[in-house]
C-alpha cells in the first residue's frame, strides 16, 4: 500500500502493471483513462484495475490516492521494449 500525491494539472504516462491494483481517492478530483475509457473519481471512490490494464492518471485538482497491490508488481509502458521493473515506491 502506498500514497500517490499529484498536483493539479499533473498527468502520469500511460502504463500497466502485471498485478491487480486497487486505488482509493482520498482528496481531489482525478480522471483515469482505463484501456481508453475515462473514469472520473471523486473523494471516497475506489477503482479496481486488473493486471494488464493500461491506465493514465490526470489530476484536475491536487490529488491524494491510496494504492494497494502486490509489493513486487512490475510496471511497463506500452511501446517500450522492456518493462521498467518494480517502482521504488512499492518495494
Amino acid at each position: 500500500m502506498w500514497l500517490v500525491d499529484m498536483r493539479a494539472g499533473q498527468q502520469g504516462p500511460p502504463h500497466f502493471y502485471d498485478a491487480e491494483q486497487i486505488w482509493h481517492l482520498l482528496e481531489g478530483d482525478v480522471d483515469i483513462a482505463v484501456d481508453g475509457d475515462h473514469v472520473a473519481l471523486s473523494p471516497g471512490d475506489t477503482l479496481i484495475l486488473p493486471a494488464g490494464t493500461v491506465r493514465q492518471v490526470s489530476a484536475h485538482t491536487d490529488v491524494r490516492l491510496v494504492a494497494c497491490g502486490r509489493g513486487n508488481a512490475v510496471v511497463a509502458v506500452p511501446g517500450e521494449a522492456a518493462s521498467r521493473g518494480v517502482p521504488a515506491w512499492i518495494e
